[in-house]
């Protein structure tokens, strides 16, 4: 099948089949004006202005709950490495932090009048865009402190480039852009047009794109050295979505929604419904939806050659969002106060690929790694399959830089790390080309595997200097049971007496000028070993089957050196943790 029949048949397959729809609706709270998404969770998080509430939907399971929040809830944003969510009470002048699992409640005290908030979910760091203080409040995911950032007159939105840790504020009275360098929260300021009010940024190109209202314009911003041009956009410019894959930028204007080609901002015009209102991107299927407030409909944009369809939706919806590892999207209606989603299966024709991620052992990667893993795609297109060319990836975001898995190929394998400890998140999907160079690809859905980055090892410190300084105590090894490990001495005293000291449990007791880290409870230790001519020892061992998770070993040698305080020179502790 060439690839102008194969386009044919998904055109037509992607209008007929939005005939007929099995849409599921979940009751929200009053005046609902923001939709947030957690794919690894499957959470889907609804922002109800007038109820003083979240509504937060277990996809998976299609519970229900309501979770309160503070006073005029209203922007949110979710970090999907951590299951928190992180919603702006513009009244309360607070954010109320949400754990995904549970649904438990923090409160973070924030300048006034907060309005939007960004994750970066890379350096575990909020930003909450706060209008009546001129400022933002960036929150420390790790301790929730915080710290403030001078921004313009009136701030308005924000979005970031977790590549470039690069964080872009509209101030809507000012007529320019605050641009935070997220390393140390300097601020640099660039002209934007009239009203800049939105903005969105795509990390593949590190451009910025700023709606400006007032002005009826785009304005775009080079975040290699903050230049900007200047794109007509339509009738007062009020939302807007980017697809990184195609580098194709989507505004909605008062007459329906401007597609920008991000490689020469040259523009088409593509109709709606009436009054359209927010819009929502899949990259992976290359489909827009744009919510129409007045005529109750969705448009749904093919993004390969912009023909549309509209959808019938419950009530008059202000808000949408799409899970990119379901591919089903929700909206959310005023008035009807519900969630509605929609499988979007059936809106066009299934995509033919599937990747599959096969998991780590334990989904486990470790930090002196890198771990390797596997990924397989297939294709189920008939009658004719067309062939995987290429595995895309990337790690614990979806905005930034698709990288191609290796060999080309429907197989490929990633390594992924070293990363830090905790959670993470790979994606993946599936082309039958290659995405920089074809634009009217076939994909396949992202697929979405979490898993977490650990070290069996920790360096405890305590160590006491010799003739050398600090000997130095070290292990390797993954420490899964029967798995080879290897702990080594290094930097003593040449031709000595070392005993290695291991225990169940860590005191850090005083001994000998220094810290004994480990206590004596294990009966077959200390150990005496000789230094060798070099300083050196390694003991290579097997951990052994059938140790729990969590379970810890403390280790540390103590080695007769005249030049400790009392005759005795202290390596580091070390610990060792089973998966």
């Amino acid at each position: 099948m060439t690839r102008q029949a194969m386009s044919l048949l998904l055109s037509c397959s992607f209008l007929l089949a939005a005939t007929a729809r099995a849409d599921e609706t979940f009751p929200v709270g009053t005046f609902p004006v923001d939709i947030a998404l957690d794919p690894v969770l499957n959470r889907i998080y609804v922002v109800n202005l007038s109820s003083d509430d979240v509504t937060m939907l277990d996809a998976t399971t299609g519970v229900v709950q309501t979770i309160a929040a503070g006073s005029q809830p209203n922007g949110m944003a979710v970090n999907p490495i951590t299951g928190l969510a992180y919603v702006a009470n513009r009244d309360a002048d607070t954010v109320t932090v949400i754990d995904g699992s549970d649904g438990s409640t923090q409160t973070i005290s924030v300048d006034m009048y907060p309005l939007e908030v960004a994750v970066n979910p890379v350096t575990n760091t909020i930003y909450v865009v706060c209008r009546d203080s001129d400022s933002v409040t960036v929150i420390d995911g790790s301790d929730n402190s915080t710290q403030s950032v001078s921004v313009g007159d009136s701030p308005a939105d924000i979005a970031l480039n977790p590549v470039t840790n690069s964080i872009y504020v509209p101030n809507s009275n000012a007529g320019n852009v605050t641009v935070i360098d997220g390393s140390d929260n300097s601020t640099q300021t660039v002209t934007a047009g009239l009203g800049p009010i939105r903005v969105d940024v795509n990390a593949v190109t590190n451009k910025a794109y700023v709606l400006n209202i007032a002005a009826s314009t785009m304005t775009v911003i080079d975040g290699s050295d903050n230049s900007t041009q200047t794109v007509t956009t339509g009738t007062l410019p009020r939302a807007l979505a980017i697809n990184p894959a195609t580098n194709r930028i989507y505004a909605v204007v008062v007459e329906g929604v401007t597609v920008v080609d991000g490689s020469d901002n040259s523009t088409q015009l593509v109709a709606t419904g009436v009054l359209p209102w927010e819009v929502a991107v899949n990259a992976s299927t290359n489909r827009i939806y744009i919510v129409n407030q007045n005529s109750s409909n969705m448009t749904v944009i093919d993004g390969s050659d912009n023909s549309s369809v509209n959808v019938s939706v419950t009530g008059s919806p202000i808000a949408v969002a799409v899970n990119p590892a379901t591919g089903v999207v929700y909206t959310a209606s005023d008035g009807t106060e519900l969630l509605t989603s929609i499988d979007t299966a059936e809106l066009a024709v299934d995509l033919p690929f599937d990747v599959a991620i096969t998991p780590l052992p334990g989904d486990i990667a470790f930090v002196d790694g890198p771990s390797t893993i596997s990924l397989a795609a297939t294709s189920t297109f008939a009658p004719t399959a067309p062939a995987v060319q290429q595995i895309y990836v990337q790690v614990d975001t979806l905005h930034g830089e698709w990288t191609a898995a290796t060999p080309p190929g429907a197989s490929a394998t990633v390594d992924i790390g070293p990363l830090p400890v905790g959670p993470h998140v790979l994606y993946a999907f599936a082309a039958d080309g290659q995405v920089a160079a074809d634009r009217s690809l076939v994909l396949s859905d992202v697929a979405a595997y979490a898993f977490e980055s650990f070290s069996p090892w920790e360096d405890l410190g305590n160590g006491l200097a010799g003739t050398h300084g600090e000997p130095l105590l070290a292990g390797t090894g993954t420490l899964f049971g029967g798995d080879p490990l290897t702990i080594t001495l290094s930097n003593a005293l040449e031709s000595s007496t070392a005993f290695l000291v291991a225990g169940l449990t860590r005191v850090d007791a005083p001994f000998k000028g220094g810290v004994l880290v480990p206590a004596l409870d294990i009966a077959s230790f200390p150990l005496a070993l000789p230094t060798g001519p070099s300083g050196t020892i390694p003991i290579p061992a097997i951990w052994p089957l059938g140790i729990p998770s969590g379970f810890s070993v403390y280790y540390q040698y103590w080695i007769l050196d005249p030049a400790g305080p009392v005759g005795f020179a202290g390596s580091n502790g070390l610990s060792g943790t089973t998966p």
